[in-house]
């Protein structure tokens, strides 16, 4: 279940940490710290009751089951991007805003990204002692800063802990892989009679990979492919959803993709043999509704139950990761109003993941070229060229025998934190505190194609009187073209001509290591105050005031490969086929000051029990962007029979991350239409952007709570939200500088245009602009209910988001994102989570059902697009259990459970099918694609 009512009210305050000063309790709504005040943020809390319940390998993965964290990366959503060094991380995306957008706090304190985007990868954070979790559903900025525009999570630990407790638990997919493993153990321990207090955790988890997402019988090859049968006018969509779709541009010994041999493969031995195409879709070009989302695919052709060569089945379907975390803090009431405190983090997570196949074209992303003279051309197919006066042939491979790409990453973070909670007397307390983070990242891509050497090494030749020259190679033996003039180049012939047992040599010049290390930190100094300024007649008004300074910083390498100038693809593009890393730094420092304030307006009136206004605001300096205001108002009216009315409008920030600001160059070759010019093969080149804003978000919410008293335990929550974001920061694609520049409609864009001085247009500059508007709005519904059963305690509760708007704004045109999951642009209109659980000293049963609404491919498709728009709702339910003993003053848990227990498959949501047809027919950051998947474990505390 999740833990904790709606979280209206502060949680009451326990007994002082060590006896002398009493830390104040904030729930992260708010920044008062006030027995008895209800905030008016919505604000739901997951308690480790909750956790414990429904055992996950982490705390992250529980909460992505919230109806309004949909859109969260994991192990298994993170596992196939090439290049970008987020396999294997677990962050939290509220609402589907995006990573940036949702401000991650541990103990009500910054945590430093995990990547330039900011990022932060909760598989670092100490979880053994969790408290539990506070996810604010609305705009915080005032009262936390930026980022927090979707609103926040903050990880609450539990720093009183006394004793000793452990948990072990192992897991394994119906299907026999995906294993996992996790241990924790924390103690805490109180001294000089109860002054000090220290405590520590250490945790190790560890999953195994699931590598091919054909391992799973719902895996089909589902594509969307055009139709064959689509002619304009004839009322046929241009668009088909379609299994068991292949590829007829290339196969895993190579294909011969056009001229009097087109439909000619290879297999193993170099045997030419004829290739199926079943049945073939057609290019199509101009796709969908007039909007945003509607270009068009690459034009390439697909086949219906072909010869099997499909890139998509060879996705992995979750990451191999291992995560290990350390936490230490000690505590010490230097004076009866004095306590000062320290703590650290170590965390270190390492994921390995695995690409598709290379899907071989040379460096300029055109198919190869063979020609007649190569040394390894079958005799066959050499005699049929001739026969038919051609002197090449071009190919298209997929080279499975050089392996695929294999991205690994590792991650380290380090914070050192010191602090001080003062009493200053009456109701008033200071908190001061410094922490410094640094976060370690390594980005690797392991066994990545070098450009320039295949290239070269496809090339060969027979080395004979006529072309020996003065190279002093043998006659007869089979060399790269490229040595025949210099002889001592190192090039490693490759025949690509079927599969082949790839040699050590060839490996060793045709794979190697793309590589990056990035190192961020963050500085934060904070001091606050809070306390009661002055009574009026409802009460005391209250006031939490404070100033905070932070620094952050990076620095990036790269590898020598990444940064090199190719010249098929122009400079800067780099030489490996993918994670052409790039060198990067620069930071800027944060000067803030902020203060909120409650004021009761009416208590035990004819008007309500109680009427509180709340209300703050924060003043931001950026020495990147200049000085920004963030603020809130909100009300909260306790009328009568536990009927609670509650409001806030706010204006929040997000302020452009390290790498919005200082991302590292780099280039590719792109084609362009440049009006009457027509198309132009144009230099991208793509960097950060250090005149970027903040973006500014508007938010408004408006609830009510229902606690009637004639029904004890029982709670209703509903709550409106709107969130509407200008300035939005987005990387326009270079067509659309191109067009925004030629149409006038934003003449910024064509300072982004490089021409000649003939007038060609030679490059396109793309970086991250303000040029965008993004709104939201929808519903939550949170209800629950508890009461007393027997021994024990049975707990109902119900959590729903409905998500009725989500679109963006972009020069006068409207693109519609609601429910397209075929895209991975936001969540679906209607998401619940529920559970009923029984728990008593002896026994925990839990029950939840997890489920997510009807979703589209694309919002912007119509009938006469494609043939079935839909994604199909679907329900996922979860049981566990758990049988507890005591003996001898030590607690045992022995517990299990089921994820996923009916086995549902995900449902058909392919998205834009490319030129190697990747895609896996579903939605992996939406949907289950492990399938049933079984833990067990033990906890002990003493």
């Amino acid at each position: 279940m999740v833990g904790g009512a709606p979280a209206l009210a502060a949680e009451p305050a326990g007994p002082a940490e060590n006896g002398a000063v009493e830390a104040a309790i904030v729930v992260t709504g708010s920044r008062i710290a006030k027995a008895g005040f209800e905030a008016p943020t919505p604000t739901t809390v997951v308690d480790a009751t909750a956790l414990n319940a429904a055992p996950q390998p982490t705390v992250a993965q529980y909460l992505n089951q919230l109806p309004a964290l949909s859109g969260s990366t994991s192990p298994r959503t993170a596992g196939n991007g090439v290049g970008g060094g987020t396999q294997g991380t677990n962050s939290l995306n509220l609402r589907g805003l995006g990573l940036s957008r949702t401000l991650v706090l541990l103990d009500n304190r910054r945590v430093v990204g995990s990547a330039t985007t900011g990022a932060v990868d909760l598989n670092l954070l100490p979880t053994t002692l969790l408290q539990r979790v506070d996810v604010v559903t609305g705009g915080a900025s005032a009262a936390w800063g930026s980022d927090a525009v979707a609103g926040v999570v903050n990880l609450v630990l539990d720093k009183r802990f006394s004793g000793l407790k452990g948990n072990i638990q192992k897991g394994i997919s119906t299907y026999g892989d995906g294993g996992e493993l996790r241990a924790e153990l924390a103690g805490g321990h109180a001294f000089a009679e109860g002054r000090g207090h220290i405590l520590a955790s250490v945790s190790y988890s560890s999953s195994d990979s699931i590598d091919r997402v054909d391992s799973r019988p719902w895996y089909v090859g589902t594509k969307l492919i055009s139709n064959p049968a689509y002619a304009a006018g004839n009322g046929q969509p241009k668009l088909l959803v379609a299994d068991h779709v292949n590829s007829p541009t290339g196969t895993y010994g190579g294909l011969i993709t056009t001229g009097p041999l087109a439909g000619t493969q290879f297999l193993p031995g170099s045997v030419p043999a004829p290739f199926n195409f079943g049945t073939v879709g057609v290019p199509v070009s101009g796709l969908g509704t007039p909007g945003l989302s509607t270009t068009a695919y690459s034009g390439t052709q697909h086949s219906i139950n072909g010869t099997p060569n499909d890139l998509g089945a060879a996705n992995q379907i979750s990451a191999s990761t291992k995560v290990f975390s350390t936490f230490l803090r000690g505590s010490f009431d230097v004076t009866d109003t004095i306590n000062l405190f320290g703590e650290f983090i170590y965390g270190k997570s390492i994921a390995d993941s695995l690409s598709v196949p290379y899907f071989t074209m040379v460096p300029n992303g055109s198919p190869l070229t063979i020609s007649r003279s190569n040394a390894y051309l079958p005799s066959a197919t050499a005699a049929a060229m001739d026969s038919a006066g051609v002197s090449s042939i071009t190919l298209g491979r997929l080279n499975m025998d050089l392996g695929e790409a294999a991205p690994h990453n590792e991650r380290e973070l380090y914070r050192y934190l010191v602090g001080a909670d003062i009493k200053l007397g009456g109701s008033w307390n200071a908190h001061l505190y410094y922490e410094h983070q640094l976060s370690r990242v390594l980005n690797e891509v392991r066994n990545d194609q070098l450009r320039s050497a295949f290239a070269l090494a496809v090339d060969a030749v027979q080395v004979t009187p006529a072309n020996v020259g003065s190279s002093g190679l043998a006659l007869g033996s089979t060399v790269c073209r490229s040595s025949l003039s210099a002889p001592t180049n190192g090039c490693v012939p490759f025949n690509v001509f079927g599969p082949q047992n790839v040699t050590a040599a060839q490996r060793a010049y045709l794979v190697g290591t793309a590589r990056q290390r990035i190192s961020l930190t963050e500085d934060v100094a904070s001091a606050s105050v809070g306390g009661d300024l002055f009574n009026l007649p409802a009460g005391a008004v209250t006031l939490a005031a404070g100033a905070e300074y932070r620094r952050e910083s990076h620095s990036a390498d790269a590898d020598a490969q990444s940064q090199r100038n190719t010249t098929d693809t122009g400079p800067g593009t780099g030489n490996w086929w993918v994670g052409n890393y790039k060198p990067s730094s620069g930071g800027f420092t944060v000067k803030e000051g902020f203060a909120e304030v409650l004021v009761p307006l009416l208590k035990d009136s004819p008007l309500g029990r109680k009427l509180d206004f709340n209300g703050a605001v924060r003043v931001t300096n950026y020495s990147t962007s200049g000085t920004v205001t963030t603020w809130k108002a909100g009300l909260t009216w306790d009328i009568a029979g536990g009927l609670k009315l509650r409001g806030v409008q706010s204006r929040d920030i997000r302020a452009p991350n390290l790498g919005d600001y200082y991302l590292g160059g780099s280039a590719s070759s792109q084609t362009v239409i440049d009006g009457p010019n027509g198309n132009v093969s144009v230099l991208r080149i793509q960097s950060g952007n250090t005149n970027l804003l903040p973006e500014v978000a508007s938010t408004t919410t408006l609830g009510a709570v229902y606690q009637p008293t004639f029904l004890r335990g029982f709670s209703l929550a509903v709550d409106y939200f709107r969130i509407k974001i200008d300035g939005a920061i987005a990387t326009p694609a270079p067509q659309y500088v191109v067009d925004r520049c030629r149409d006038g409609s934003i003449p910024a864009m064509c300072s982004l245009l490089v021409r000649n001085s003939t007038g060609t247009l030679t490059t396109v500059l793309v970086q991250p602009l303000n040029y965008k508007t993004e709104l939201m709005s929808g519903v939550d519904i949170e209800a629950s209910y508890r009461f007393r059963l027997g021994k024990g305690t049975v707990s109902l509760r119900s959590l729903w988001t409905y998500t009725g708007e989500h679109k963006l704004i972009d020069n006068g045109l409207t693109d519609s994102l609601l429910g397209e999951v075929g895209q991975g642009n936001g969540p679906v209109k209607l998401r619940g989570f529920n559970s009923v659980s029984y728990d008593s000293e002896s026994l925990a049963l839990s029950l939840r059902h997890r489920f997510i609404g009807q979703g589209v491919i694309d919002a912007a498709y119509t009938s006469a697009d494609i043939d079935n728009n839909t994604v199909s709702a679907i329900s996922y339910f979860d049981m566990s259990a758990t049988a507890k003993v005591r003996s001898g003053g030590v607690s045992f848990e022995v517990f299990a459970s089921v994820d996923n227990m009916f086995n549902a498959a995900p449902p058909r949501a392919p998205g834009i099918l490319g030129t190697t047809n990747t895609t896996i027919g579903t939605a992996a950051a939406t949907y289950d694609l492990i399938g049933r998947y079984f833990r067990a474990g033990v906890r002990f505390k003493m």
